[in-house]
C-alpha cells in the first residue's frame, strides 16, 4: 500500500488562521438545511467524483508557540492549528430553496473527514485522537475544518554549535488508512508568516520549508 505523506519542515515556522467568509441565512433555515444534509449521510462514505474518485485534502499547519525544545529527549513540543479543506459531494443544496442559506456549521464527528495524523508523534500523544470541532460547509460542499493541537513530535537535534544552532524539526502529516489512489495531501502553500507567533524567548523563527513526500 502506498501512503502518502505531507512533511512540514520546520526551522521553525507557522502559518496564520484565516476563517472563511459566507452569507447565511436565519438559524431556522440553517437548522433545516442541516437536517436535510445529515438525514441520509454516511460518515463511513468518502467523497469523491468519478472517473478517479480521488478526495483531494488542501492541508494548512499554523505553529501558533513552540513550548519546548527538549535537546535531552529529543522532542519539539508545540501548539499548532491545521487547517484541512475538501470537497464533499454529499454536502450541497440550492441557496435560493434553502432561505438563502449559504453556509452552515456542523460538529465535525457528523460528517466524513481525513484521518490525518502525525506520524512522528511521541507514543499516543498529538493527533492520537480528532477533536471534535465544528466545520464550516458551504453550499457548493465545500469543508473547511480548523482545529487547535498541543503535539510532542520527535527531533533530533544538533546542539554543537549551541547558542547558534539551528535546528530542523520534522512534522509528518499522513493519512492513517487511506493510500494515494483515494485520497491525495495538498500543501495550501509552500511559505508561511510570522504574525501569529508567540516566542518563548528561546527560539527565533527562521523559516518555513514545506513538502509533499510518497512512501512506499
Amino acid at each position: 500500500m502506498t501512503n502518502l505523506y505531507c512533511t512540514v519542515l520546520l526551522c521553525v515556522c507557522f502559518l496564520s488562521t484565516v476563517l472563511p467568509q459566507g452569507t447565511a441565512g436565519g438559524t431556522i433555515f440553517e437548522k433545516e438545511v442541516v437536517d436535510k444534509l445529515l438525514e441520509n449521510y454516511s460518515t463511513d462514505a468518502r467523497p469523491g467524483k468519478p472517473p478517479l474518485d480521488i478526495t483531494t485534502i488542501y492541508i494548512d499547519v499554523v505553529l501558533a508557540q513552540i513550548q519546548q525544545l527538549d535537546a535531552v529527549e529529543q522532542v519539539l513540543t508545540s501548539n499548532l492549528w491545521v487547517r484541512q479543506s475538501w470537497n464533499d459531494d454529499h454536502l450541497t443544496w440550492n441557496p435560493e430553496e434553502n432561505g438563502n442559506v449559504t453556509a452552515v456549521y456542523v460538529n465535525s464527528e457528523n460528517i466524513w473527514r481525513p484521518d490525518t495524523i502525525l506520524y512522528n508523534r511521541i507514543h499516543d500523544e498529538g493527533f492520537s485522537s480528532t477533536p471534535d470541532t465544528n466545520a464550516i460547509i458551504k453550499y457548493n460542499g465545500d469543508v473547511f475544518w480548523p482545529y487547535p493541537v498541543t503535539a510532542r513530535t520527535s527531533c533530533l537535534l544538533d546542539i554543537s554549535l549551541f547558542p547558534y544552532d539551528v535546528q530542523r524539526c520534522p512534522l509528518e502529516f499522513g493519512s492513517w488508512t487511506y493510500n494515494a489512489e483515494q485520497l491525495a495531501l495538498v500543501n495550501v502553500s509552500p511559505e508561511g508568516d510570522t504574525e501569529e507567533f508567540i516566542e518563548n524567548g528561546e527560539r527565533v523563527v527562521l523559516t518555513l520549508i514545506k513538502d509533499s513526500l510518497y512512501k512506499l
